[in-house]
């Protein structure tokens, strides 16, 4: 997760209060846990940039099912019925559909 926020976050300015969506809750507990632990002591430097910006504001995570993780739909392939359901979250139409 935190790579590629970071990589992002260096394309475009974050703003404050960004929403971001994981289903991950192990993820999401450590990123949100502001203290080091012994069990968390070996994260990379660059996963610590999250945790900043949590702090800070700038980002806010929020848990979601993985069922509705809407990135999947542009990161994995998808059954058709994931498919049909992610296509209208981003409120694209089938070709033939559009035409008509």
């Amino acid at each position: 997760m935190a790579p590629n926020i970071s990589q992002t976050a260096q394309l475009i300015k974050v703003k404050n209060n960004t929403l971001m969506y994981g289903d991950n809750q192990a993820a999401l507990k450590i990123a949100g846990n502001l203290g080091a632990s012994s069990k968390t002591k070996h994260i990379d430097i660059q996963y610590h940039a999250v945790k900043e910006w949590i702090r800070d504001g700038k980002i806010t995570l929020k848990y979601v099912t993985t069922d509705n993780m809407l990135a999947d739909g542009f990161t994995k392939p998808l059954i058709a019925r994931k498919f049909n359901t992610f296509r209208s979250q981003i409120n694209v139409n089938p070709a033939l559909e559009a035409i008509h």
